[in-house]
């Protein structure tokens, strides 16, 4: 599976240092996860207590939360609910500001780490070298290249870890609330980003590599022109280097629109897994209930699931696919034999580098 392959590469790849501070940002992303759970959990108890009547006596819980709060009637225990609930929520924002200050800092960290070691290994080469080599190779793979990897594999890696976390722990969850609601999300929405991303995941990498490949042409092209102006004039190739300019910016236009078109369709597919969730609940439920409130607390269960749940499988997809996307930034780190010449294998070994 490419996350267990993608996991394995990049810590082979990640110094010690890293290593230890990659784990504390995924134990912060988890600890953010299960806050985010909580948060969510905490509006089942109002829920309850406004569907059912009598909750606050026939659920052992909510009549315990009853007692310790010392409400004086049900109307006040709701408001001392929905009171608590502000609180949870203030106290996990916070908590979340902090861990996505840090989770950036790591990233932009580990960026910096390896454009250093790129730059300092590329500049032992040599001028002989420099003079061989399109320049435009070397600065793409110097700053370009570890931007990538750091925001586009380290990052969306993390994220995929927590938001698989996230979606078993709810499940698991809902399981002891009511399977039906589990087995219902399971068989409306899985299969259908499983379609998705086997339709879309080798469009959004080829997409992704042409970039790559391009983004330095088109720079050269624009460099040249620059740079050699006294004889771009003197020659008259200007229109030349224009047109090759307009060619090589078109191709570029053309894979970011289908990039970006292709990663916009998650959400529309969440949304309407949602609504066809909500009308199968609702199917389902004027036939198979004699009580239209059980039908009420269920359809209420799967919309705070799918609120959570589904959101969280859009994150989960798209950064499966940037990691899919992105792949080339491993084989740039990790590529051994170093031929530069070739655009598209402009790499360089960091076993070479000396991490």
């Amino acid at each position: 599976m490419i996350i267990y392959q993608t996991l394995i590469r990049v810590l082979r790849l990640l110094p010690e240092r890293f290593r230890a501070r990659g784990a504390m940002a995924l134990a912060l992303l988890l600890l953010n996860a299960v806050l985010d759970v909580l948060g969510l959990g905490a509006i089942i108890p109002i829920v309850l207590v406004l569907v059912e009547e009598g909750a606050t006596q026939s659920n052992a819980f909510l009549s315990g939360l009853y007692t310790l709060t010392g409400a004086m009637d049900e109307n006040l225990f709701i408001l001392l609910l929905c009171i608590l609930l502000l609180l949870v929520l203030v106290f996990k924002n916070i908590i979340t500001v902090f861990i996505t200050y840090y989770q950036a800092n790591f990233t932009y960290q580990l960026q910096t780490y390896f454009s250093q070691n790129l730059f300092r290994a590329f500049y032992q080469r040599g001028l002989p070298y420099f003079k061989k080599m399109n320049s435009q190779n070397v600065l793409r793979n110097i700053n370009g290249v570890p931007s990538s990897f750091s925001t586009g594999i380290v990052l969306p890696l993390l994220n995929v870890l927590t938001e698989l976390f996230i979606v078993l722990f709810i499940l698991a969850g809902l399981l002891y609330f009511d399977y039906k609601v589990v087995l219902l999300l399971a068989a409306l929405v899985f299969p259908t980003f499983g379609l998705f991303y086997r339709f879309a995941k080798n469009k959004i990498k080829y997409f992704q590599e042409e970039l790559y490949r391009l983004s330095p042409e088109m720079s050269r092209v624009s460099f040249e022109a620059i740079y050699g102006f006294t004889d771009v004039k003197v020659t008259g190739t200007e229109e030349e280097f224009f047109k090759k300019h307009k060619l090589l910016q078109e191709e570029m236009i053309g894979h970011n629109v289908l990039s970006t078109t292709y990663k916009a369709v998650p959400p529309k597919v969440i949304e309407f897994s949602m609504f066809l969730g909500i009308t199968v609940i609702l199917a389902y439920g004027v036939f198979a209930f004699d009580n239209r409130s059980d039908l009420i607390t269920v359809l209420g269960l799967f919309a705070l699931a799918a609120y959570r749940i589904l959101p969280s499988i859009n994150r989960f997809m798209l950064s499966i696919m940037t990691i899919k996307s992105f792949q080339y930034t491993i084989e740039v780190m990790e590529r051994k034999d170093a031929q530069l010449e070739n655009t598209l294998d402009a790499h360089i070994p960091f076993g070479w580098v000396g991490i």
